[in-house]
């Protein structure tokens, strides 16, 4: 029995031993911007540094990734901004409709049909996600794709019939 009050008196008055000795323990509960380790202040900051970087120098998928890693991070620091969140959003948006604007126009070049079409409708998806759809465009895509297929089927009957019938030297 005695053991036991031994041990129970060495784990329990570690707070009142704290107090004497002039070390006294963090409260469990904090409020206001006090309660935010800096810890989570510095990833946060360092999450919005890498979506930066991202939004300068990556695509879509790994800028979308470090919007979402800055979010995340910014709630737990109680540092996360709706309007800033908004327009960072925006500007990958932007510039993943001008880059696939781009590789749509590349893919018809290379004869890409299937990527193009793809082009096409990851433009509609995102342009209409930040209110930026023209129609006309989307239509003229779609005409473009389809004269492409076309003149592709047309290479195709040329050559098949310049190796179906080959010429007779004449000698």
């Amino acid at each position: 029995m005695l053991i036991v009050a031994a041990f129970a008196a060495l784990l329990f008055p570690l707070s009142d031993a704290a107090a004497q000795t002039g070390n006294p323990q963090k409260p469990s509960v904090k409020t206001g911007t006090d309660a935010v380790d800096p810890a989570l202040r510095r990833r946060a900051a360092s999450s919005l540094y890498r979506l930066k970087r991202a939004m300068k120098q990556d695509r879509y998928p790994s800028a979308l990734a470090a919007l979402n890693m800055w979010r995340s991070d910014a709630l737990e620091a109680r540092e996360f901004d709706e309007a800033r969140y908004r327009d960072y959003k925006r500007g990958i948006l932007e510039k993943s409709v001008a880059n696939i604007v781009k590789w749509f126009d590349v893919c018809l070049k290379e004869k890409w049909i299937r990527e193009a079409g793809y082009c096409r409708k990851v433009y509609r998806l995102h342009a209409r996600a930040i209110d930026a759809f023209d129609p006309a465009r989307y239509e003229e895509m779609g005409e473009r794709i389809e004269k492409r297929k076309k003149e592709i089927e047309a290479e195709k009957q040329r050559h098949q019939t310049a190796s179906s019938n080959p010429k007779r030297d004449s000698g």
